[in-house]
């Protein structure tokens, strides 16, 4: 089926989530479990969380050329064009949006979080301008501040898995451990098959005292990936 441009986009916008999420994860069963989580293309919806399809930038010539770069992988050229695109539509949070992500692959946060702050501006409920501020603000060791943008996103996409995981491993960071516990949770609630949110569980339980707990999800995981290991040998 072929796609409008606009859901092409679309897409290309939300394919960036899981390669936050990998980035974000400073500890292996994170990453192991992100990689699988449900496609981040699942939290497009028409509403205010994600980027207006009548949002002007979308429309605009530059963005072919912003494809072709990123494909060929020219991300000097790709952050070059998104600042052009800025430059035209200086209120569009698609421009902003797309400024701060080639911002950030080049590890330039001050400018990557500027422009997602500007994109937030627009659209307040903009669910993955959230999720990757948070990820600019975890790189700069900013987690308190991270941590409100993970909040909004499980505040916005309460089913979006990915956003939960990162949230008890955030909460961890700044020592709210009752929190991480409470995340941990509702993540093997939305994955309650996947080995790794149960180990996430069980590293938040354990590091909040709660050791009993913390057996019981660890066994839990091992279970899960006995059962997995068995159905691949058959």
């Amino acid at each position: 089926m072929m796609l409008s441009r606009p859901s092409v986009y679309l897409v290309l916008l939300f394919s960036v989530f899981v390669r936050f999420s990998a980035n974000a994860a400073s500890d292996p069963e994170i990453d192991r479990l992100l990689k699988k989580l449900p496609p981040p293309e699942k939290l497009v919806q028409a509403d205010e969380r994600v980027i207006r399809v009548n949002d002007p930038a979308l429309r605009d010539p530059l963005l072919k050329q912003l494809e072709a770069a990123t494909n060929a992988k020219q991300a000097k050229r790709a952050l070059a064009l998104s600042r052009q695109l800025v430059a035209r539509y200086p209120s569009s949070a698609a421009a902003n949006y797309f400024a701060g992500y080639f911002a950030a692959d080049q590890k330039r946060y001050a400018e990557a979080s500027n422009a997602f702050r500007k994109a937030l501006a627009v659209q307040p409920q903009f669910v993955i301008a959230h999720y990757y501020l948070g990820y600019v603000e975890w790189e700069l060791r900013h987690y308190s501040n991270a941590m409100q943008h993970l909040r909004q996103v499980t505040k916005l996409e309460p089913r979006a898995s990915a956003g939960w995981a990162v949230r008890s491993l955030c909460a961890e960071m700044i020592g709210a451990r009752q929190e991480s516990v409470m995340a941990a949770r509702r993540l093997v609630e939305l994955e309650p098959g996947t080995a790794a949110a149960w180990i996430r569980l069980a590293m938040a339980e354990n590091n909040a005292g709660n050791h009993d707990a913390a057996v019981k999800a660890l066994n839990k995981a091992v279970s899960l990936e006995r059962s997995t290991k068995h159905k691949k040998k058959k």
